[in-house]
């Protein structure tokens, strides 16, 4: 597996963007540290032409945006990676689209991502 880091600025609810990854790894799953004040995640990939981040949304009935549930801080909380197969960055959301929740200090996280 392999992991990059992106930051949550202290007063923001959204990361920078994570690097291009190499062809054929997802995303499946993320750590956060110490510093992370516990709320719900959600994601943005880059759109496929390279010009637009998008939120990303499942295929599921619902069809809702991707959440995680509360995530605490210092946890590892794997994810479902067919939501995300074919995305080559992320940004990493504290909250949803519609209510981000600012982080009170500046918080890393780990994205984690394997072969599929």
């Amino acid at each position: 597996m392999d992991k990059i880091s992106v930051t949550i600025a202290t007063g923001a609810s959204l990361s920078g963007a994570s690097i291009a990854l190499p062809e054929g790894l997802s995303l499946v799953g993320f750590e956060t540290d110490a510093e992370w004040d516990a709320n719900a995640v959600s994601f943005q990939g880059l759109s496929t032409d390279g010009s637009t981040w998008k939120n990303i949304y499942t295929k599921d009935a619902l069809g809702g945006e991707y959440l995680t549930g509360s995530v605490a801080a210092s946890t590892y909380t794997p994810i479902d990676p067919a939501v995300f197969y074919g995305k080559k960055s992320f940004k990493f959301r504290s909250g949803t689209s519609a209510t981000p929740v600012n982080q009170s200090g500046a918080t890393t996280i780990n994205l984690v991502f394997a072969s599929l």
